[in-house]
């Protein structure tokens, strides 16, 4: 499947990187797709957080410890997958 020139699919949205500097200065605000995207981020960090909590409390385990890394590589991967893609007007 072929799709046409200045269109992406990141996550879990489509949407036209030509029309993203038509958004104006505040994306998240008027833009869905990176709204669920930074709260998506935002709640699985925070998940990672508090289960590093629980980890230090009661468990004592590594795979919590492992669990936060993942998440921050997911989340840099994420944006630096988002940082290429997109042109630098945008």
């Amino acid at each position: 499947m072929q799709r046409s020139r200045g269109h992406n699919s990141i996550g879990v949205c489509d949407y036209d990187i030509q029309g993203l500097s038509k958004i104006g200065p505040d994306p998240v605000t008027t833009h869905a797709c990176y709204r669920i995207r930074l709260y998506l981020f935002g709640l699985v960090g925070t998940g990672a957080a508090l289960l590093q909590c629980f980890n230090i409390a009661v468990l004592n385990t590594f795979w919590p410890f492992f669990t936060g890394i993942v998440v921050h590589l997911l989340a840099a991967m994420f944006q630096f997958a988002r940082i290429i893609l997109l042109p630098p007007e945008a």
